[in-house]
């Protein structure tokens, strides 16, 4: 297994925004600000399981270990561990309000 073999793809987002406010009366704006956030609704894991179970002990100065006598991987190895790991989906937010 080469070093560095396991890593997580390059994540992207694309976000959208927009400001429109009103002067409504002197020292007053009302203000709308639509979002969209992950416009092309972009999927993926920025963090990935990563457990690893020892079998057999090694010295590692000495002897490289082999995977399936010295380690393996857990169960839920790759995975990811929570919704926190995902990537946001398609978000649309819409703020309304009064600046004063």
């Amino acid at each position: 297994m080469a070093d560095g073999a396991y890593h997580t793809e390059n994540l992207t987002r694309t976000d959208f925004a927009l400001n429109y406010r009103l002067n409504l009366m002197r020292g007053i704006q009302l203000f709308v600000e639509p979002e969209i956030i992950n416009v092309f609704n972009e999927q993926g894991a920025a963090s990935l399981n990563s457990e690893v179970v020892l079998l057999a002990p090694f010295n590692p100065f000495t002897t490289k270990p082999v995977e399936g006598v010295n380690w393996r991987k857990g169960d839920a190895f790759g995975q990811p561990v929570g919704e926190g790991d995902l990537q946001t989906p398609r978000t649309f937010r819409m703020s309304v309000g009064l600046r004063f």
